[in-house]
């Protein structure tokens, strides 16, 4: 059981230590974020991320479909917030609904990349007789 456990907690470790890195480094300025925002999206899609991605390693012994469902809600949030961004900016500003797409965007986005980055050495892992 204590086997288990580790490889847990690792994936934890390893996602907050990206997280970090990713905030070092502004990756989410880098990659479209909002300067104002970008260390709040990061963070709170690593906080919602994390729950996913617990539930879905505690609850699926061994299978890919959730590492895989993580990987089309990136695409989908990422294409959310590059309309969300294009029209914000395209409106200098005043068009609401794009402002909160691009911004919930990133949250999603981040979210799923923590969730997908837990998930990861799932279906890796041998299953236990």
């Amino acid at each position: 059981m204590q086997t288990r456990r580790i490889p847990r907690t690792l994936a934890l470790l390893l996602v907050v230590m990206i997280a970090m890195g990713a905030q070092y480094f502004d990756l989410a300025i880098t990659f479209g974020a909002h300067p104002w925002w970008a260390t709040q999206v990061l963070w709170v899609g690593v906080l919602l991320g994390v729950c996913p991605g617990a539930l879905g390693r505690c609850l699926i012994s061994s299978s890919i479909k959730p590492f895989a469902l993580c990987l089309v809600v990136i695409g989908i949030a990422t294409l959310a917030t590059a309309f969300g961004k294009q029209g914000f900016a395209a409106s200098f500003g005043d068009n609401k609904l794009a402002g909160q797409f691009w911004y919930f965007g990133w949250i999603m986005t981040c979210t799923s990349i923590t969730a997908a980055l837990i998930l990861l050495p799932l279906p890796l892992q041998k299953k236990s007789k």
